[in-house]
């Protein structure tokens, strides 16, 4: 009986993968590649080893040399099958929300796509092994499926972040860092990214350059690069070189709320037919990603374990600063509708500054816009802040996982390693390249790569117990006033709660 209700679970999930929309499509409806559909039912077992590995468990936490260097053993795994799940975007969102950095079946044309393709070509002549994927529309409901079976079938899964957290505590997912080939030292891995992630002494998920789709859902300012010159000439107005400022580690509020009141025109000024707002923002979700440029955060790892970041003097002198422009309504600008964006007021140089994610670069708004325009970072609190930091959308970017379902999960880490680090010069190279939109493009790359380097997540935004993300992404920018702490004290012992609550989970495993 047993056999038969495990034979009719397996089915059941075959079915639905294959009945899933597994199709990317970009904003015109245009198909751009087409999924592989292929299931693999069972797993080769026969390798060919030429070289014994020697490596070591990756050591979280610290500064780590980073080097393109392999240390992956030389290997043939027989054209076995490195089968990954992945997310397709539902009819009512955009590609954004696509894993498009996965497979392609052929050379497409285009920069990126040829790179996917010659990427996976690559590690099928070095190491043997073929790249396929599945695309669906849940990748949560679709691999619970397959752990009630116990069922092997994906050997990584892309999830959403806060998905990602739900079956970590049920304990599906293996710890990265217990795995022999995973290392964290290459460059192909973000070591801040992972010490966002690293909790319960363990890696459950992570990202690094293979993954995409989480730095198209990066925030970044928009900066209209031809403005200043114009503001220079209205006004008489000196701008600093944001650019340089921004490399040289020193994009700071203060200098961020400088460029937008100058930016920003006047009742006189809008006489003259001029009429500007300093920055446009696609949601209240930007003031989030202020937040988190300034160095703040909700949570933050201790050894392994999440803490929350009560409210401080430093946090509130933060939301102050940030406040300085993103509550005064005669800076900022947002969507007068839901779901719609700003992009076509910054096409219309009717701003100097442009809050959004890293994915608008390629909107069909800013594809005819006529001035130039960089990829900023978030701004820093002040010089002394030792890094910029980029939020990465909480529930609607990418992490990947191998589930604990894999029959062999060394064999599983070598191919997430080998992809890993084959990903540096062909598809992230790629992508960095695909932002490149105007002449000046070494500036443009040295910048977006500084804002895809930059990335951070926070457990708690993910998690958001008892709303505590709401409150700096939605409820202090709607009312406008510093009222943080008073938000964060009436729900304090539920959030604290509400986050050992969901750190109790894994204690049983």
């Amino acid at each position: 009986m047993k056999t038969f209700i495990r034979l009719f679970s397996l089915l059941f999930a075959l079915i639905i993968t294959f009945s899933a929309v597994v199709s990317c499509n970009d904003n015109s409806g245009k198909k751009e590649y087409d999924d592989s559909t292929r299931v693999k039912r069972s797993k080769r077992t026969t390798t060919t080893v030429t070289t014994t590995s020697s490596n070591t468990t990756a050591t979280p936490f610290g500064t780590q040399d980073k080097t393109h260097i392999s240390k992956l053993p030389e290997m043939d795994w027989d054209e076995d099958v490195f089968y990954i799940l992945g997310m397709a975007y539902k009819a009512n969102e955009s590609s954004q929300y696509c894993n498009f950095e996965i497979w392609r079946e052929k050379k497409d044309g285009s920069v990126l796509g040829d790179a996917v393709w010659a990427r996976n070509e690559s590690l099928k002549k070095k190491y043997n092994f073929i790249v396929e994927q599945e695309l669906v529309s849940d990748s949560y409901n679709e691999i619970q499926i397959l752990y009630d079976t116990q069922d092997d079938v994906y050997d990584l899964v892309i999830y959403r972040p806060d998905k990602a957290l739900a079956h970590a505590s049920s304990g599906y997912l293996l710890n990265l860092y217990d795995l022999n080939h995973i290392k964290t030292d290459h460059i192909a891995w973000n070591t801040s990214v992972n010490n966002d992630f690293f909790f319960n002494n363990a890696l459950y998920f992570t990202s690094n350059y293979f993954l995409l789709q989480d730095k198209a859902m990066t925030s970044a300012l928009f900066f209209n690069n031809e403005l200043p010159t114009r503001i220079a000439k209205e006004s008489g107005a000196t701008l600093p070189d944001i650019a340089k400022l921004t490399l040289d580690g020193k994009w700071t509020l203060e200098v961020f709320n400088g460029y937008v009141k100058t930016a920003t025109t006047s009742a006189s000024d809008s006489k003259n037919n001029i009429q500007r707002i300093g920055i446009a923002c696609d949601s209240t979700e930007s003031f989030a990603s202020f937040f988190y440029g300034s160095g703040a955060a909700l949570s933050k790892n201790v050894n392994g374990k999440v803490q929350l970041v009560s409210p401080s003097f430093a946090t509130t002198h933060r939301i102050d600063i940030i406040g300085e422009t993103l509550f005064d309504s005669t800076l900022v600008k947002y969507p007068e509708a839901p779901k719609k964006t700003m992009s076509d007021v910054f096409a219309a140089c009717d701003t100097i500054f442009y809050a959004s994610h890293v994915h608008k670069l390629v909107s069909q708004d800013l594809g005819i816009m006529k001035d130039s325009f960089l990829l900023l970072p978030f701004p820093k609190y002040d010089v002394n802040q030792e890094s910029y930091h980029n939020l990465v959308s909480p529930t609607a970017s990418s992490v990947f996982a191998i589930p604990y379902t894999a029959a062999d999960p060394d064999q599983i880490s070598f191919y997430l390693q080998a992809i890993s680090e084959e990903s540096v010069n062909t598809t992230y190279t790629a992508y960095i390249d695909s932002m490149v939109k105007h002449s000046h493009e070494e500036v443009e790359k040295k910048l977006a790569s500084l804002v895809l380097s930059s990335q951070k997540f926070d457990i708690a935004a993910s998690l958001n117990p008892s709303g505590v993300y709401t409150m700096i992404s939605k409820q202090i920018p709607e009312f406008k006033t510093n009222i943080y702490e008073r938000l964060y004290n009436t729900k304090k012992q539920n959030i604290e709660t509400a986050l050992n609550e969901y750190l109790s989970k894994f204690e049983n495993h």
